[in-house]
């Protein structure tokens, strides 16, 4: 995971969708064109709305789906940072956010990305 306040889109690769046995078909179209991501600009296969758990917050995100290979499973975007009011430090590694007990703060983990089986 990832967390990018300048990013203005959530991506997750295209090998995170067969790894969790999503087919193709169930993204939605988009001419959304991503820029400065990979040297260039390219354009998403799709698009869907994916749930997310960090720690103990559920939230939904809209993710834009490439074909290509980063080192996170995903890269949540400054959309879904402001739905949810996270506040995310790099230098401290970690992130916080607002529940109904209050804030909350949780750890980044360092490369460790999801794995079936």
């Amino acid at each position: 995971m990832h967390i990018d306040p300048g990013s203005s889109i959530s991506i997750i690769p295209k090998s995170l969708l067969q790894l969790l046995g999503i087919p193709m078909h169930r993204l939605a179209a988009t001419n959304t064109a991503i820029s400065g991501f990979n040297s260039g600009r390219s354009y998403p296969l799709g698009k869907l709305r994916l749930k997310c758990q960090i720690g103990d917050q559920k939230t939904e995100v809209t993710c834009y789906v490439i074909e290509v290979d980063i080192p996170y499973n995903i890269l949540l975007g400054r959309q879904w940072i402001h739905d949810y009011m996270i506040v995310s430090s790099t230098l401290h590694q970690y992130f916080k956010y607002v529940n109904r007990h209050g804030f909350v703060r949780t750890e980044f983990c360092q490369h460790r990305s999801l794995q079936r089986g």
